[in-house]
């Protein structure tokens, strides 16, 4: 790509000897990768069916995937996310960090504070396994919509995904989090080669704008971490200014102390207290900045409430509902939501927050019981108990392309033309990894995949 004379003054001003390095890969085309989602799939077993040997740099679930589409069915059954190579970075830097967390909390709360479309609640959320709690949030709502379709499609089913500013969070939740992630709005210098067009960012003004915005982040953020709690700052960007200079105040006052992070691969350790840089002509990505600092002052944490109205009290009939689709089929307390039936664990809410999502939705009940496409999500191959299986990257190559053409159908919301093996609602399966629902009868196979997410 071309850099504008304004761009490249301001980024030989903030890379220095590292911007012809930095220049000359602008002019390489950027690697795409997927995170392999642990809280469906084994890593190893997805590689060897979709032919990935390359890992990213910085994550061990992590490959370069070039030829793979957001249109794969693994894709669309939660198995993998789509995520820039370094963008894995933050989440792994704190890995070491958060296992500690992890071990020492019963039940750790997260918050993921600036989070669509959701990369980063997704890799940590794999990580807690199921444990504790995660808020997700995004201020902008258009937005959240589109990190709630994603936390749905990821399986994550202890999430509570909102809607509202840091500033109003903060007062909110102060003090309730073990982990709170700020990946921050940036003049996105790292990001160049992958999005050309902030290019029209590389000036003084614009990323002047975007530190006074990370520090007022920072500063919501901060009061949200408990004592001993940690705190991800992340950007994609690689200039001070949006990066150590927004961090110094909070160290400087001994409110944050920078962790080390010795376990990270082709990274640059900063001059000014322990952070890192991932530069994209050393780790094969995009450029990141990350820092995991520990919180050591203390907040008086809330208390929490319920986001739903009542416990929901046909259990009977929402297993009788779920089990033939499902080993195990009740995984947290179900609650009422209007006429949704919700499954959840304790989540972060007080009164005020602006919800979007919470736990998962396994059925509507406005009268009559139906099972909800996000229920499906939430299962592993392992808790599935498949109707309708197609195969479409194992087996032999006549069920291969048979298996093909009946997910195609499927995706496209047709009816199918096969035998289920029972009747009722019913799991549709790629490789035996559920993808959503079916319901079976004596007049066929009727096709439940939700109609918004159907290919045209």
């Amino acid at each position: 790509m071309e850099l504008t004379k304004q761009a490249a003054e301001h980024l030989k001003k903030n890379l220095g000897r590292d911007f012809d390095d930095f220049a000359a890969v602008l002019n390489q085309a950027p690697k795409r990768a997927i995170r392999i989602n642990t809280l469906k799939a084994d890593p190893k077993e997805i590689a060897a069916a979709l032919s990935l040997t390359e890992k990213t740099a910085y994550c061990d679930s992590g490959y370069i995937a070039d030829g793979i589409s957001g249109n794969h069915p693994y894709h669309l059954s939660g198995l993998f996310y789509m995520q820039e190579p370094s963008a894995m970075l933050p989440v792994e830097a704190a890995r070491p960090h958060l296992k500690e967390i992890f071990a020492e909390q019963s039940y750790p709360m997260v918050l993921d504070l600036c989070a669509a479309p959701g990369g980063k609640t997704g890799h940590i959320a794999a990580i807690m396994n199921g444990r504790g709690a995660i808020m997700s949030n995004e201020t902008v709502f258009k937005r959240a919509a589109l990190l709630a379709s994603n936390v749905e499609r990821l399986g994550i089913r202890n999430a509570l995904v909102t809607s509202d500013t840091p500033d109003r969070i903060s007062r909110l939740l102060g003090g309730a989090f073990d982990v709170v992630i700020v990946d921050a709005p940036c003049s996105g210098e790292g990001m160049l080669r992958k999005e050309p067009e902030a290019v029209n960012n590389m000036n003084e003004k614009t990323m002047i704008a975007c530190a006074i915005r990370q520090s007022e982040i920072m500063r919501s953020a901060a009061k949200c971490v408990k004592e001993n709690g940690l705190l991800i700052y992340s950007t994609c960007t690689l200039n001070v200014c949006e990066n150590e200079e927004v961090l110094l105040p909070f160290v400087r006052s001994g409110e944050l102390v920078p962790l080390e992070c010795p376990h990270l691969p082709l990274v640059r350790k900063s001059n000014y207290f322990p952070a890192y840089r991932a530069y994209p002509q050393d780790g094969g990505g995009e450029g990141h900045f990350v820092c995991v600092l520990r919180k050591t002052a203390s907040e008086k944490p809330p208390k929490f409430a319920s986001p739903f109205d009542g416990v929901y009290k046909k259990t009977a009939e929402l297993k009788a509902l779920l089990s033939p689709m499902s080993n195990n089929p009740i995984f947290h307390t179900a609650y009422r939501f209007k006429d949704a039936v919700i499954l959840s664990p304790l989540l972060p809410f007080v009164k005020g927050l602006s919800v979007v999502k919470a736990g998962v939705k396994a059925a509507t009940d406005g009268g009559r019981l139906i099972p909800d496409h996000a229920y499906a999500a939430a299962l592993t191959r392992k808790d599935a108990v498949c109707a309708v299986n197609a195969y479409f990257e194992t087996a032999s190559a006549q069920e291969r392309a048979a298996g093909r053409a009946l997910t195609e159908k499927y995706l496209r919301g047709e009816q199918l033309d096969v035998k289920p093996r029972y009747d009722g609602y019913g799991l549709f399966c790629v490789d035996g990894y559920p993808l959503g629902l079916v319901k079976s009868s004596a007049d066929g196979v009727k096709n439940h995949y939700p109609k918004g997410l159907r290919k045209q």
